[in-house]
């Protein structure tokens, strides 16, 4: 579907009932050098243009335009929070270009593919995904756990997709 944009943004962002409140904290600190653009390379791959902008028409830190074919993350956040919110957005490019996953669930793999991704790099960002996940989810624990069972292998294909891809860039000599 042409023109559907999905994105990691900010629940204030949305329409509906009030969510429960969960600590979501953003990263703080550096990424390892050249990681976002290595990552930025893996959309790119994808038919994606990647890049960082201000993002003063969203509060989100990161989007999906998959009818422009765009990944946007907000330049303003701490390296270690670009890199992150770029793997959700990948996840969001690898998983949901046809626009039929309901939000929340979308929110929900996303930032699970993004987990996995920054987990195998060794970068700690549970303090985030796990509230972002439950806040998406309106803290169920029982309805968390059975979307991550239901979308499991979608959500490892696509953090091996971005994986891959990273692995490919290293060995193309893109560090």
């Amino acid at each position: 579907m042409s023109g559907i944009r999905i994105s990691g943004q900010d629940v204030a962002d949305t329409d509906g009932r009030e969510l429960p409140t969960v600590p979501c904290h953003p990263l703080r600190g550096d990424a390892p050098a050249m990681l976002f653009e290595r990552l930025a390379a893996v959309g790119e791959r994808g038919g994606f243009t990647v890049g960082l902008h201000p993002m003063q028409d969203s509060r989100a830190n990161g989007d999906t335009a998959f009818g422009h074919r765009r990944i946007r993350v907000r330049d303003n956040l701490a390296p270690a929070q670009q890199v992150k919110t770029l793997a959700h957005e990948l996840g969001h490019a690898y998983l949901h270009a046809d626009g039929a996953t309901d939000r929340a669930l979308a929110e929900l793999e996303a930032e699970s593919v993004a987990f996995i991704v920054m987990s195998t790099l060794g970068i700690d960002s549970d303090e985030y995904s796990f509230g972002y996940v439950a806040t998406w989810v309106g803290g169920d624990a029982d309805a968390a756990e059975s979307s991550l069972r239901a979308s499991g292998s979608r959500i490892t294909r696509a953090a091996a997709i971005v994986l891959d891809g990273l692995a490919d860039s290293v060995d193309a000599g893109e560090e």
